[in-house]
């Protein structure tokens, strides 16, 4: 498994989020090859940070470019800074216990 983790300043950590899950998750990353999970962290009102898992380390470089391609249709009035963008390895994957957290969709 694969772990993206951007870090992205904004205008609007709220607009942000409506985008994003009003448009890029249903019509676009749900139905990427290899999509396993979005967290999605507000540091601030203009600031958040994302954890995208895919299963394969092609599949997440693959999610960037989509990404990219998405924001400068849709977004790219918010950025003011980033994405910085980091992909790894997951080489430690460990839950308490399945939980939903506030505003997250139902599968």
């Amino acid at each position: 498994m694969y772990a993206i983790i951007r870090h992205v300043t904004v205008t609007s950590v709220d607009e942000a989020v409506r985008r994003v899950s009003e448009d890029y998750i249903p019509n676009i990353l749900t139905r990427e090859p290899g999509f396993l999970e979005l967290r999605f962290v507000k540091i601030s009102e203009q600031e958040f940070m994302s954890l995208v898992f895919f299963e394969t380390r092609e599949q997440a470089d693959n999610s960037n470019r989509v990404l990219r391609d998405w924001i400068r249709q849709h977004s790219a009035d918010l950025i003011v800074h980033g994405p910085e963008i980091t992909v790894g390895e997951v080489v430690i994957n460990k839950n308490a216990r399945p939980q939903q957290f506030p505003g997250e969709m139902a599968a």
